[in-house]
């Protein structure tokens, strides 16, 4: 029995999940009429310090560089910046460098670490410190384990206290860490604070962003939206995000799996998504920016190189030297799996990948388009499609779904949510094939469409199990069949014809 009320509930999740995707996802994850921007051409950047010469460098590599001007905020400060970044590999430790300006040069400060790894945690990393004038102190925001950020605070950017844990990973995500805060207000949400982190949802390999608000830099009030999702030649896994104010428009900035650094703005209110393209991009990755704009510069603080082998690098460019953005992208964003061909799935392929429904087929480069769906892949994408609870994959009412797979918590879901009730007692065969009118069987139950009796197809039969569905599914336009008034009830479904079906039925434009 379909428990259509629950089934109804999702169903409204799921397309108020999906709405702000819609006019985002067309070629290059710019919405329709997004306006272009220029911004200064960064040149390739210059080692901050050399990590050999540094006197603690536990693991020789350092990651997420976060500056602070702080003459304004300590009567004797021991340089006008200071600059915290900590290596990624345990123990972590935060260690402080101190300059007098942006440009260097940046000395060591002669007790680092300034913050260690005395938190009970696998490592400590990614220190991002901001000034909090109502309470006189510094904050500084970082991770241990990646399902947290933490928030410690100092009265003068050395001596620091651990405060506990401020953000945790959403419902069904295992991150929520590579955080940076900012004093700014959203008109609508009236916050003072907010804060951008990495999300990434369970099972899915994919990396996003998201945001929480705060009036105190101290509770957080995580958001229900992503606010940018990776798109096109960023790849699946975006990160490390920083806010710039810039001609007026709030613009997020952040490295993907591309190796480069984008930019998305996200509008007055936080509530559009238009990808313009690539700031800054290096022959070596290049990945964490910190911008600040100072006398009459735009700064970038960042990594660069290999992920766990990474140095930090400045670079500046005059901010009346513009450019457009987008110059080293290569020509239009299209997307990144080798085997899409241009046929009429290809844009629906890459609906589902931005829309976080899909991560390819077994490698971030390929999508396998013309493979045979199998029944629990279908699962999978349907449970994503329709963000229904996923709970824990330890446990399966089915004898044939093998705990602890990457499909079994989906298959539950779908479940529970009285949309499939296997392929026979006990049994979901999750490796068995999907054919077109099974398919149009679970979306027309997931989207409770009405049944349609009116037969418009010649090859199916009336009165089955299937036929109203399949005509339900032409009545709402996911399907007009295969040509010549069929509908190939018993053909199997591809990889690429599911993308066409879940893109029409769940409106990604």
């Amino acid at each position: 029995m379909v428990d259509a009320g629950g089934v109804r509930r999702v169903l409204a999740r799921a397309c108020a999940a999906l709405a702000v995707l819609a006019a985002s996802v067309s070629s290059g994850g710019q919405t329709a009429g997004a306006q272009s921007i220029e911004m200064p051409d960064l040149p390739p950047g210059a080692p901050v310090f050399a990590p050999h010469q540094v006197p603690w460098n536990p693991t020789d590599e350092w990651i997420f560089p976060g500056v602070i001007r702080v003459d304004g905020a300590l009567d004797a400060p021991l340089a006008r910046y200071h600059l915290y970044t900590a290596p990624h590999d345990s123990p972590g430790g935060m260690s402080l460098f101190l300059a007098d300006s942006l440009e260097g040069p940046w000395t060591p400060y002669p007790g680092n670490p300034v913050f260690p790894n005395g938190v009970n945690v696998s490592h400590t990393s990614t220190p991002h410190v901001i000034w909090v004038e109502d309470e006189q102190l510094f904050f500084m925001y970082f991770h241990g384990e990646n399902d947290v950020t933490r928030l410690a605070t100092s009265p003068d950017g050395i001596t620091w206290t651990h405060e506990g844990v401020v953000v945790s990973a959403p419902s069904g995500s295992h991150a929520a860490s590579y955080s940076r805060v900012f004093e700014h207000e959203i008109p609508r949400l009236g916050n003072r604070y907010v804060m951008l982190f990495t999300e990434e949802r369970m099972g899915s390999g994919i990396l996003r962003i998201r945001y929480a608000v705060s009036d105190d830099g101290r509770d957080w009030d995580v958001q229900p939206e992503v606010l940018v999702h990776p798109s096109g030649n960023e790849g699946t896994r975006i990160s490390s995000a920083t806010l710039l104010r810039w001609q007026g428009r709030n613009l997020v900035v952040y490295h993907g799996a591309s190796g480069n650094i984008h930019v998305t703005d996200v509008g007055e209110q936080f509530d559009q998504e238009q990808h313009l393209g690539v700031l800054h991009d290096e022959t070596d990755r290049v990945a964490a920016p910190h911008l600040l704009v100072e006398d009459g510069r735009l700064h970038m603080f960042y990594e660069s190189g290999h992920r766990l082998a990474a140095v930090i690098r400045h670079t500046s460019a005059p901010v009346d030297e513009l450019a457009p953005l987008g110059r080293h992208s290569g020509g239009p964003v299209t997307g990144y799996f080798t085997d899409v061909r241009p046929t009429s799935h290809h844009d629906d392929i890459y609906r589902l990948e931005r829309a976080g429904l899909t991560t390819g087929c077994g490698t971030p480069t390929r999508f396998c388009p013309e493979d045979t769906i199998t029944r629990a892949q279908m699962a999978t994408f349907l449970s994503r499609a329709l963000r229904l609870p996923v709970g824990s994959a330890s446990r399966t009412t089915f004898d044939d779904v093998t705990t602890g797979t990457s499909y079994t918590a989906h298959i539950e879901a779908l479940r529970t949510a009285g949309l499939t009730n296997g392929c026979g007692p006990d049994r979901f065969c999750p490796d068995g094939p999907v054919t077109r009118q099974e398919m149009a069987t679970f979306l027309s139950r997931a989207l409770e469409l009405p049944p349609v009796h009116t037969n418009h197809f010649v090859d199916v039969a009336p009165g089955t199990s299937f036929t109203a569905h399949i005509n339900a599914i032409r009545a709402a336009g996911i399907t007009n069949g295969v040509g010549d008034g069929r509908f190939d009830p018993e053909g199997l479904v591809t990889r690429q014809q599911m993308a066409s079906f879940l893109a029409r039925a769940f409106d990604l434009r």
